[in-house]
């Protein structure tokens, strides 16, 4: 007898493809339960069942609710999308009378701040992109430190480095190709990579990479692993990087420990992430 698994989908906002490949890769075998603070949110509608929910702030009435679907609903899993549900959920686990697939709140720190995870590569020596300052580089890019989905990335002159230094990470501007790397790991062993594609991105819309190319380029691959296994990473993760083809080096960006907006694009290529 097949065991139903039932999952929730916490701030679900319009991550309608994200429902779909829930709902394919559970096969009839379970149900998927979207929250969110707004009864605008698309993906309430598109769920098998979608609950309003407090926002995050009102602490104990937004765990209060949670633990009251996962009860009524028999949830299995919790899945966070969102950069602040990870670090909520992650923090507030064992709450829950269920599975939250998120790793431990180092991991989430590290992933959820842009100058910490830069300072995670370095340590680790992994490539990310420099910051030289009065050698002939007159062309700079910004991320918010705490940012997500492009908001508030930009590039730059010189001149303006003063006004971001504090709020961003500030790195020379490169032109090299971007890539998505979705990495599945166990849920059950931090940081035991079980597949991996390798995304050219060719069309982004709100930071969310929509129209991608599967590339296998091994240099990209070993060193997503390597960053997932050093994090202790679980279930599905996205990881962002530029790729020098010439000098075969990786430049590291960002690491998200959830589905990101083109996961399902991986998902399609044959990663077994839901």
């Amino acid at each position: 007898m097949t065991t139903r698994v039932n999952i929730l989908l916490p701030g679900i906002g319009r991550k309608v493809g994200l429902i779909e490949t829930f709902r394919k890769a559970l096969s009839g075998n379970g149900i998927v339960v979207a929250t969110d603070v707004s009864d605008q949110a698309v993906g309430l509608a598109v769920a098998d069942v979608g609950e309003i929910v407090p926002p995050r702030k009102e602490e104990d009435g937004f765990i209060s609710k949670i633990q009251e679907l996962v009860e009524k609903y028999e949830i299995s899993a919790i899945v966070p999308v969102s950069d602040g549900d990870l670090a909520f959920f992650s923090h507030h686990r064992s709450k829950f009378k269920c599975m939250v697939i998120a790793p431990d709140e180092k991991a989430v720190a590290i992933s959820n701040n842009k100058a910490l995870f830069n300072s995670f590569c370095s340590s680790n020596s992994f490539d990310i992109v420099p910051l030289t300052l009065g050698e002939g580089v007159d062309s700079y890019f910004v991320r918010p430190i705490n940012g997500a989905g492009s908001v508030g990335c930009k590039q730059i002159n010189a001149n303006e480095i003063g006004e971001y230094c504090r709020t961003h990470v500030v790195q020379n501007y490169v032109s090299y190709p971007e890539y998505t790397i979705d990495v599945y790991c166990s849920i059950f062993n931090p940081g035991d990579v079980k597949g991996v594609v390798v995304r050219r991105r060719v069309a982004v819309v709100c930071g969310e990479s929509y129209v991608g190319e599967t590339v296998d380029i091994p240099q990209i691959r070993k060193s997503a692993v390597d960053i997932c296994q050093k994090l202790g990473l679980v279930g599905q993760n996205t990881l962002q990087c530029f790729y020098d083809d010439l000098t075969n080096m990786v430049l590291w960006i960002e690491a998200n420990p959830r589905f990101g907006g083109g996961t399902s694009l991986a998902i399609e290529s044959g990663l077994d992430a839901a």
